[in-house]
């Protein structure tokens, strides 16, 4: 589990049409991206913590992702 603070939200649709989220989650000493599939996403500069998998290293076809978090679980605060 992390915590901190969302910032840069956006919500994005999948090839297949599925919407998801990502955002950057601040601790106050680093940030990590965060992808999110199916949950609500909390507004900019709320406090959340997020339960998922990280992954050091994410290729997908031709797209490489670096220190990324797959949610399943964000709660606002």
């Amino acid at each position: 589990m992390i915590a901190g603070t969302i910032g840069k939200p956006r919500e994005l649709l999948s090839k297949r049409g599925n919407p998801y989220y990502v955002f950057e989650l601040d601790d106050g000493r680093r940030a990590i991206r965060v992808v999110s599939f199916g949950n609500t996403l909390c507004k900019a500069g709320a406090y959340a913590t997020v339960e998922g998998r990280f992954r050091k290293v994410k290729r997908q076809g031709q797209e490489t992702v670096y220190n990324e978090v797959e949610a399943y679980r964000i709660t606002c605060r």
